[in-house]
C-alpha cells in the first residue's frame, strides 16, 4: 500500500484511494501528492494480484469483485473509517462498499454505473479487441496489449511518456471480477447508501458515456462534474489538477 503523510496535516479523515482494472496504486500519484500538500493524510492501496507488471501475476485469474470489496473493508478498518475514493471498477467496488460502510465520503472517478456496464460499450470492446472478448467470455485474465490500445481506453489529450508509462505499469485484469460487474453477478443499491457522494465524469470517456455518470449521481443523490476535453483516467490525464483541486473543495465542505 502507498501512503503520503502530508509535513502539515489539517484534516483529520484520512483518504483512501481505490484503483479500477488493469491499474494499481501508482496511478494515484498526481491525487495523493495534490491532496497531501494541502493536508490529507492520503493511501492507495494494490487490490488482490495487483500493482505487478504485465503478464507478472498469476493469481490474478482467481480474483473476485467481492474480494476486492472485502480487501477495502479491510484497510478501511485499519486505516479508521477514511474518505474512499474510487476510480472505474474501483468506483463500482466502492459503491458496494457504500452498503456496508458509512464513511465520511465518498468520491467516484469515472466510475462504472451503478446499473452495470452499458451494452454498447461491451459490444464496442468486443468489436474492437475481439481477442479481449474471447478471454473474457472463457474467463481468462485479459490485458491491454499495446500503448495504442492503452490510450484509446483510458487517455484523450494525454502526453505519449503518460501514455507510455501507464502501459508499461498496466497488469492483467480478471475476467471473472469485470465478469460480476458487466453482466451484472453484483446488484449495487444506492438506496443503502447515506454517505455524501461526488461522481466526476470525463467528456471522452471510452467506457461509461455521461448520461450513465449522471444518472449514478443521481441514484446516490450526489454531486456530479463533467470534465471537457478528458478520457477515462482523470488521475492522469492533462489538466488532472481540476479534478483533484474540485475534489479538495468538496471534501473540505464536507469532511474535518
Amino acid at each position: 500500500m502507498k501512503e503520503i503523510i502530508p509535513k502539515r496535516r489539517t484534516h483529520d479523515t484520512p483518504i483512501l484511494f481505490v484503483h479500477g482494472a488493469w491499474h494499481g496504486a501508482w496511478c494515484w500519484e498526481n491525487y495523493m501528492n495534490y491532496l497531501a500538500e494541502r493536508g490529507f493524510t492520503c493511501y492507495a492501496l494494490d487490490l488482490p494480484a495487483h500493482g505487478e507488471r504485465r503478464g507478472t501475476n498469476e493469481n490474478i485469474r482467481r480474483q473476485t469483485c467481492m474480494g476486492y470489496v472485502r480487501e477495502v473493508k479491510r484497510i478501511a478498518d485499519e486505516i479508521g473509517n477514511p474518505v474512499v475514493v474510487g476510480h472505474s471498477m474501483g468506483g463500482f467496488v466502492v459503491q458496494r462498499y457504500l452498503e456496508e460502510a458509512t464513511p465520511p465520503a465518498a468520491v467516484l472517478v469515472a466510475p462504472l454505473p451503478f446499473r452495470n456496464l452499458p451494452r454498447m460499450t461491451f459490444l464496442k470492446i468486443a468489436w474492437q479487441y475481439p481477442l479481449m472478448a474471447l478471454r473474457f467470455n472463457a474467463l481468462l485474465p485479459v490485458e491491454v496489449t499495446d500503448e495504442r490500445m492503452y490510450r484509446r481506453l483510458f487517455l484523450y489529450n494525454a502526453p505519449d511518456e503518460v501514455c507510455r508509462k501507464g502501459f508499461e505499469s498496466a497488469g492483467a485484469e480478471s475476467s471473472r471480477a469485470l465478469y460480476a460487474m458487466a453482466i451484472p453477478l453484483v446488484w449495487l443499491r444506492p438506496d443503502r447508501v447515506s454517505s455524501p457522494v461526488l461522481v466526476t465524469a470525463a467528456e471522452h470517456d471510452y467506457f461509461f458515456p455521461r448520461k450513465t455518470q449522471e444518472r449514478t449521481a443521481r441514484a446516490y443523490g450526489g454531486d456530479y462534474r463533467l470534465y471537457t476535453g478528458m478520457g477515462h483516467n482523470l488521475m492522469t490525464e492533462t489538466g488532472w489538477e481540476r479534478v483533484a483541486g474540485d475534489i479538495h473543495d468538496w471534501l473540505v465542505e464536507r469532511v474535518n
